[in-house]
């Protein structure tokens, strides 16, 4: 208590109860960082609980029967029953990689610049151009990157050269000592063991302040450190999902890919005449094609996140940047012939999938959510896209969705949530909220609703016909630890992790008709239905918006 005291005459606005609950703050928060839960719910003579049982993994907790000592009646020994999983990682499997920060880039950028570009992707159709595309870069990756095997990390992130030869020097005086019993070979030893120690030490200290230093300008850094510590980038050896069990790195795959296929929805593909035929609605806009220019190509090329791994087209940030400015004239070529034809080019509608823990069990499928990983030049041309349409479209979005907008956030959402609120607790009334947020909410979207409702708001043409493309066809497998699955169709839902997932907000843009009574606030799929609720006929009010169609 005295430091309690101390530190509230020092800042003068702090009272002890104050510093107290920041106190308990701070440990909710440790507690939450660290995954752990409180499982003890034995309480003494005074109905309290004295003793917390942290844990992040399940443990069960009850009233000793047979105390050491004589017991307390206040303050009750308990057991902790635990099982400890003990399991190991899945391995990663081997295999050779291109290493593109030892690539001879000026060689390549020459070779591209010679390639007649036009005449070559000028032939058959654009799926034919695209395979023409990634051929021809191939050949030169393969002509002028060298290849290396992939390395397994056997040292924790602060190991730096020069301590792991100290600690190579060490286990070799150790060695010959152990051999040949010669004092001076054991001298040599504690003089390594003392060096390794102390460089080991000044790593640490020096990794722990570069995460600190850099979290505001390198957050992934510090989130890598976090997923280190908490184990959270392995997966086990044994997985099970649906009554299976399986133990090696195809099969766990094939599991995740089963699982994730499992959330989509297996409606009829969109035909044109459907479109075609649907009623209109006045739109507030005209947008059939999309201007394509080649600086604005290479500046996003250039731009990319060299941090980003690469799609299904297996080339990196690290590559397309280095080769930017050549690579923008085949690129525009084929991004003006995708939207000529109407048609994306079917290696860029497929994703590899990266499995993502949420909670629970990590052995169990079931307990993880998926992340896309696209083609990074498909991105490119999804930005390009997603720019021209959203200038086009951004007055016809609900003036209630917050998200994926520009000049709006959480922060605005929450802004006007806290206004009403104010406002009606200034009058006596009281404000009931509901919170809602949509199931599977971009793996579950009709391509088909999706469409029609892009043609209403004033899709039109070639472009038209590039969405009906984009988003039908498309295909997934699931990848982890150097393991693929078998390819698999996605039959509904925009792919999560795209730059046009923001059109999602377009599916559900005319959802203000089902609120007659009620005020609400979107921001993406989480949403909030509040309005004042006085009396019985006010809730009746709020129900019936819940229960419109």
């Amino acid at each position: 208590m005295s430091d309690i005291t101390w530190l509230a005459s020092e800042g003068d606005a702090m009272s002890p109860s104050v510093l107290s609950q920041n106190y308990l703050l701070d440990f909710i928060d440790t507690l939450n960082l660290c995954n752990l839960r409180q499982y003890n719910s034995i309480s003494n003579g005074f109905c309290r609980i004295l003793d917390l049982v942290l844990s992040n993994i399940d443990v069960k907790v009850m009233e000793c029967p047979d105390p050491l000592v004589t017991e307390d009646k206040y303050h009750k020994s308990i057991c902790v029953q635990l099982v400890i999983p003990i399991s190991s990682s899945l391995p990663v499997k081997p295999r050779k990689k291109f290493a593109y920060s030892r690539a001879n880039y000026e060689s390549i950028s020459k070779d591209i610049a010679q390639i007649d570009w036009t005449d070559k992707l000028s032939h058959g159709d654009v799926d034919t151009a695209t395979d023409t595309f990634y051929r021809l870069i191939y050949d030169l990756r393969n002509k002028h990157v060298p290849m290396r095997p992939s390395v397994k990390q056997c040292h924790p992130p602060w190991f730096n050269t020069a301590l792991i030869k100290v600690l190579k020097e060490k286990y070799k005086h150790w060695k010959k000592y152990k051999t040949y019993g010669n004092n001076s070979d054991y001298h040599s030893f504690k003089i390594l063991r003392d060096r390794a120690k102390k460089v080991e030490k000044d790593c640490y200290i020096s990794y722990i302040r570069g995460i600190e230093s850099s979290i505001a300008k390198n957050p992934k850094m510090f989130w890598s450190y976090m997923k280190d510590k908490r184990g959270s980038s392995s997966f086990p050896s044994c997985m099970s999902y649906a009554g299976v069990v399986s133990d090696s790195g195809q099969g766990i795959s094939e599991l995740f890919s089963k699982f994730f296929h499992s959330t989509f929805n297996n409606v009829v593909d969109t035909s044109d005449n459907d479109i075609d035929n649907h009623l209109d609605i006045p739109s507030v806009c005209d947008i059939a094609s999309i201007d394509i220019d080649i600086a604005e190509i290479e500046r996003l090329l250039k731009s990319l996140d060299l941090s980003k791994a690469a799609g299904p087209d297996d080339l990196p940030a690290s590559f397309i940047t280095n080769c930017a400015t050549e690579l923008s004239l085949p690129i525009a070529i084929i991004f003006r012939r995708s939207l000529n034809e109407g048609v994306v080019p079917r290696k860029w509608k497929s994703a590899f999938i990266s499995p993502f823990h949420k909670a629970g069990p990590k052995d169990r499928v079931g307990n993880y959510r998926p992340i896309s990983k696209l083609c990074l030049v498909a991105k490119v041309f999804e930005r390009i896209v997603y720019r021209q349409l959203y200038n086009q479209l951004k007055t016809s979005f609900s003036p209630a969705q917050h998200g994926f907008l520009r000049g709006r956030s959480t922060v605005s959402n929450l802004i006007l949530f806290n206004n009403f609120i104010t406002e009606q607790m200034d009058s006596g009334n009281q404000v009931v909220a509901v919170y809602t947020d949509y199931s599977k909410a971009f793996d579950r979207i009709d391509h088909k609703l999706l469409i029609i409702k892009l043609r209403n708001v004033g899709v039109r043409g070639n472009l038209l016909k590039w969405f009906v493309s984009y988003v039908q066809n498309r295909s997934q497998a699931v990848v982890l630890n150097g393991f693929s699955s078998s390819w698999m169709s996605v039959p509904s839902g925009v792919p999560q992790g795209s730059l046009l997932g923001p059109i999602f907000i377009i599916f559900i843009n005319d959802i203000e008709s089902c609120f007659l009574n009620s005020e609400y606030l979107l921001f993406a799929d989480d949403m909030k239905v509040f309005r004042v609720v006085n009396d019985a006929p006010d809730a009746m009010l709020l129900q019936d918006d819940l229960h419109s169609p």
